[in-house]
C-alpha cells in the first residue's frame, strides 16, 4: 500500500500534490470544495479536486444543505500526506478563507453579543457570489462548518499562526454564542490563547481571556470569569484600546448582576457606558448579557 501511494504521488502535477499535503493536515473530517481553491489561491480550481478524485486520493462523501460537495481524504492517504513537509502558506490561506467566511456569515447573525477581531489576521476572499449563497443563512452555514472551524484553529495555532488562531477563534463567539456551544467556544479559545502567548501577542492573549472569561460566566464560574474580565481589562487599558477595555468592564458588570451585587454591576456599566461614549461606539449601549438557556457542546 505504501508503495502504491508513493507511486501515486509521484505522478501528480504539483499542484495536486500541494493539494493532498495541505489537506492532509486539515483533520480527518469532510471539507467543503472552496479548501482546494484556498490551498492553491486561486478560484475555480475544479481541476485539481477532480484529479485527484479520479486518483481514488480524494473522496466526495456528499452534499451538505448549503449545496457544497463535501470531500474526505482516505485514511491511508492523510497519514502520508502529513509525513510530507508542511505548506504553511497555503495553511494560512485556508485558515484565511475561514476567518473572512465566518466574520461575514457573523454580521448576519440576529445576535449583540461584544465581538473583538483581530486587523493583523489574513482574509482570503471566495468569490462574491460564493460568499453570497454560503452565508445567506448563516446558522446554516455555522452548523455545517462547526468541526471543521474547530480544527481550523487548532490548525493554525500548531503551525505558528497564533494571529490566525485567535483571530478565527474570536469571529466565532457570537455563533457560539447563540448556540451555547460552550465546550467549542472554551476548547478554541484555550488552544488560541496558547498560541498568543507563544508568539508573544498581548491584545490576542486577552482577547482570548475576554472570550474565556465570558463562558465561565455563562457557567456560573464567577471567580474565574471576574479574574480573567480584570486580566483582560487591564491588559486593553495597557495597549490604549478603549473599546475592548469597555467590553471587558461590561464583563465585569455581568459578573456582579448575577451575583445579585447590584450596585457593584451598576457603577460597571455606567463606567463602560462613558467609555463607549468616548469612542463614539453606540453599539455599546446595547443589553448585557444573558443568563443563556441551552446545553454545551
Amino acid at each position: 500500500m505504501r508503495l502504491g501511494l508513493d507511486h501515486s504521488y509521484r505522478g501528480l502535477p504539483a499542484e495536486a500534490a500541494r493539494t493532498l499535503h495541505t489537506l492532509g493536515r486539515l483533520g480527518g473530517a469532510s471539507l467543503p470544495g472552496w479548501v482546494v481553491d484556498a490551498v492553491l489561491g486561486r478560484h475555480r480550481a475544479d481541476d485539481v479536486t477532480d484529479a485527484l478524485v479520479d486518483a481514488d486520493l480524494l473522496r466526495l462523501v456528499g452534499t451538505d444543505p448549503l449545496g457544497q460537495p463535501r470531500y474526505r481524504l482516505p485514511d491511508l492517504v492523510r497519514c502520508h500526506a502529513l509525513e510530507q513537509g508542511p505548506d504553511l502558506a497555503a495553511l494560512a490561506r485556508v485558515v484565511a478563507t475561514w476567518t473572512a467566511t465566518t466574520e461575514l456569515a457573523t454580521a448576519r447573525l440576529p445576535t449583540t453579543v461584544f465581538t473583538l477581531s483581530s486587523a493583523a489576521a489574513a482574509r482570503w476572499w471566495l468569490p462574491r457570489e460564493t460568499l453570497e449563497r454560503l452565508t445567506a443563512d448563516p446558522l446554516a452555514w455555522f452548523e455545517a462548518e462547526h468541526e471543521g472551524l474547530e480544527e481550523a484553529v487548532r490548525v493554525a495555532a500548531s503551525s505558528g499562526l497564533g494571529g490566525q488562531a485567535w483571530g478565527l477563534a474570536a469571529a466565532m463567539v457570537p455563533y457560539l454564542d447563540l448556540r451555547c456551544h460552550f465546550g467549542t467556544w472554551q476548547r478554541t479559545h484555550g488552544t488560541a490563547l496558547a498560541a498568543a502567548r507563544v508568539a508573544g501577542d498581548s491584545y490576542g492573549e486577552a482577547a482570548m481571556l475576554r472570550g474565556l472569561a465570558q463562558v465561565c460566566l455563562y457557567q456560573d464560574r464567577y471567580a474565574e470569569s471576574e479574574e480573567m474580565f480584570a486580566r483582560a481589562r487591564r491588559a486593553f487599558h495597557e495597549l490604549g484600546d478603549t473599546r475592548a477595555e469597555a467590553t471587558s468592564v461590561c464583563g465585569l458588570g455581568a459578573v456582579a448582576q448575577f451575583r445579585g451585587e447590584h450596585r457593584a454591576a451598576l457603577a460597571h456599566f455606567h463606567r463602560a457606558l462613558v467609555m463607549f461614549g468616548s469612542v463614539g461606539d453606540l453599539s455599546g449601549e446595547g443589553p448585557t448579557p444573558a443568563r443563556p438557556s441551552a446545553g454545551s457542546a
